[in-house]
């Protein structure tokens, strides 16, 4: 029975199998581990704003007792003022970006304490506001505001210090997830070149195997063959391949000039 022959896919299947492993693997660890390294990076965000809302919460305390301080004494009090305004600008800011990141990404924790956060600032955040509508504001709106801030300010702090940590804590989980996924990429890695290596080298020991059994089987029937056979090319160039025979027919040995 005539035996088929090989085509290419079917001699070298498993190295393309393994090849084609390889690619989808390092594809897949590359875009897992970009995918984590953008969520890592956004985490950073978050905590920096989350840093900010404890500061601006300082900020806008001490500006409110400062102000305090300046109206009771009949001193001018632009300078607080204009420090309440800018710390309640960028507290609102950052409060509504924190807001959206912890939306999009689904983290009710993060959601609920935000939202804490918020409930907790408003009523400050109004008397603040109108703290800066006048240049000298109804000594009962100084009274209200700074009262509010004494009262709430701890409370601000231990949320937003709630909201820091929970957020290094979601980003220490992801860090050690990047490294888990490095170590996998390196390990499948790894074991796939071997694999590879090990094909490849079995298939060349292999093939080697077999022209050397070519060769020598070649060999015996020159050796054995009573005719004098030879291969010469388009040059005149007599081939290394030849029957012993040959040399009885030849005395001398074949050169280039004399065939030609």
């Amino acid at each position: 029975m005539q035996r088929k022959p090989t085509t290419f896919y079917g001699k070298y299947r498993f190295l393309i199998f393994a090849i084609a492993i390889f690619f989808l693997l390092s594809v897949g660890i590359f875009g897992l581990n970009f995918f984590l390294s953008s969520k890592l990076s956004e985490d950073g965000s978050k905590i920096n704003d989350s840093g900010k809302l404890r500061g601006l919460t300082q900020q806008n305390a001490k500006s409110i007792l400062s102000l305090a301080q300046e109206s009771a004494a009949g001193e001018p009090i632009q300078t607080s003022q204009a420090e309440i305004s800018e710390s309640l600008l960028a507290l609102n800011e950052t409060l509504e970006r924190a807001r959206a990141r912890a939306t999009a990404a689904a983290d009710q924790t993060e959601i609920d304490l935000i939202a804490k956060f918020d409930k907790a600032w408003q009523p400050l955040a109004l008397l603040s506001s109108d703290l800066v509508k006048s240049e000298k504001p109804d000594s009962f709106i100084v009274d209200a505001a700074r009262k509010r801030s004494g009262a709430t300010n701890v409370r601000l702090l231990q949320i937003a210090d709630d909201l820091t940590g929970h957020l290094e804590s979601v980003a220490a989980k992801r860090a050690n997830e990047l490294k888990l996924v490095q170590a996998a990429a390196i390990l499948l890695a790894s074991i796939n070149f071997l694999i590879i290596v090990v094909y490849a080298f079995r298939s060349l020991k292999r093939s080697d195997q077999i022209a050397d059994a070519a060769k020598r089987e070649t060999e015996q029937i020159l050796g054995t063959v009573r005719e004098g056979l030879f291969l010469i090319d388009g040059p005149g160039t007599v081939g290394s391949q030849r029957s012993a025979q040959l040399d009885a027919v030849f005395p001398r040995p074949l050169t280039r000039a004399q065939i030609c």
